[in-house]
């Protein structure tokens, strides 16, 4: 195939805005287009197995159009062949890389629940030990130039009984809490924790009986950070935070368009909108039952 008839082809197949005399525009515009499609806009993966292919079928085209002293052009429906060749031998990287991602998810969620209790944790903790040691070396203390005459004041002895008590319970309360906490979200990065999570979002979304399948990101996080959330919380007996339950949405997120149960709708404004099959909603629904 001669290459003006190819780039002709070209300009047709991805319906660009380029004039097919013109090469370096139609190369420009399907630099554009790749750029536009890239997986790194959408979190690392493709919106749909058809811009998956139109991504590495523009990328076989231009790898050709800028090869100047090629003049054997591949035929474009040679294309299709070479676009599942490549597909295969990125295919390994792009589970590597899915799983490297999914890691870095989960260690950002470990570290928002141990940012939610780190300040009372540290407090405590500290109140505890300097109350500890006071109470421990009282004896050795009542010799202390600033600390002496404290400790003989009545009642003090008993006020430094109760910190300690009080910085005890209030760091065991606390580790306990951020240790449910921690196992909630570890769940929730589970498949059983997806089903569990998707299922009470979707019932809540057959309730609202308005008969719209659809949902925002921020649906779901207030969901999993209320203190209603349903089957879940009933597992751990602690729901998340808003800054928790963000990562973990965003994983839920990735898997169920990457499996095709929801997908993204598009609609202008500050929300990012998705919807559920009718059928799908149903079945997940029953996930969220006991």
């Amino acid at each position: 195939m001669s290459q003006p008839s190819y780039v002709h082809e070209l300009v047709e197949r991805f319906s660009l805005d380029a004039e097919p005399s013109d090469r370096a525009e139609v190369i420009t515009s399907l630099k554009a287009r790749l750029s536009k499609l890239h997986p790194d806009k959408t979190g690392g993966q493709f919106t749909s197995e058809e811009d998956k292919q139109q991504f590495f079928s523009i990328q076989a085209a231009l790898a050709k159009l800028e090869d100047a002293n090629d003049s054997a052009l591949v035929p474009l429906e040679h294309v299709t062949a070479l676009v599942e060749t490549l597909a295969k031998a990125v295919a390994p990287m792009g589970a590597v890389q899915n799983e490297m991602l999914q890691a870095q998810r989960k260690q950002e969620i470990r570290n928002q629940v141990r940012a939610r209790y780190a300040q009372v944790k540290v407090t405590s903790g500290t109140f505890l030990a300097i109350s500890t040691a006071i109470l421990t070396f009282m004896g050795t203390l009542k010799d202390n130039p600033v600390l002496g005459d404290l400790l003989t004041v009545p009642n003090v002895p008993a006020y430094l009984a109760a910190i300690w008590l009080t910085s005890c319970v209030l760091f065991a309360m606390t580790w306990l809490r951020e240790r449910k906490a921690a196992a909630t979200a570890e769940y929730l990065t589970t498949e059983n924790g997806l089903g569990r999570a998707f299922g009470d979002l979707c019932r809540h979304i057959r309730e609202r009986g308005d008969g719209n399948f659809v949902f925002s990101r921020r649906d779901y996080v207030e969901m999993l950070a209320s203190p209603w959330m349903g089957s879940v919380e009933r597992i751990f007996g602690s729901s998340l935070d808003h800054a928790t339950a963000e990562p973990v949405v965003t994983v839920h997120i990735e898997r169920l368009l990457d499996r095709g149960a929801i997908k993204r709708q598009p609609r202008k404004g500050v929300l990012e909108w998705f919807e559920v099959d009718e059928e799908i909603l149903a079945e997940a629904a029953k996930l969220s039952r006991w």
